[in-house]
């Protein structure tokens, strides 16, 4: 994969290495260049598995982009539920396909309403 976070330290979130954690301050989101487009049907999110789960996001918005410029905000519920009592990886699938170079998730909370936002690893479902 050519995939490149367009903030560099975000890089640790798309290193296919589940024991990376990229972590910052803030309520952040991370954008992300596919390198070519995708039929992107839902995406991953796994928390960190690192004991300090702060960071871990609770509610988001996903969104795609074919230049990285104008966003479109997928159709999501919005909140990853129970992941603070489960910290698995989550998929979301989104009912319907969009085409994207990019993507962005946005941390609009995290587990417990702290202002830091981590991501052990992220990636996308395709279809094809």
């Amino acid at each position: 994969e050519n995939w490149r976070a367009t903030k560099n330290e975000a890089q640790q979130a798309i290193d296919n290495n589940i024991t990376t954690t990229w972590r910052t301050e803030g309520l952040a989101s991370i954008e992300v260049d596919l390198g070519s487009e995708y039929a992107i049907s839902g995406f991953c999110y796994a928390p960190t598995i690192e004991e300090d789960l702060s960071g871990t996001i609770y509610r988001y918005n996903f969104y795609v982009s074919t230049d990285g410029k104008v966003w479109e905000l997928c159709n999501t519920s919005g909140e990853f539920s129970n992941i603070k009592h489960n910290p698995t990886p989550y998929y979301v699938r989104f009912g319907r396909e969009y085409r994207a170079r990019y993507f962005k998730l946005e941390s609009l909370e995290e587990i417990e309403g702290r202002n830091i936002t981590s991501i052990g690893e992220i990636g996308i479902v395709t279809s094809e």
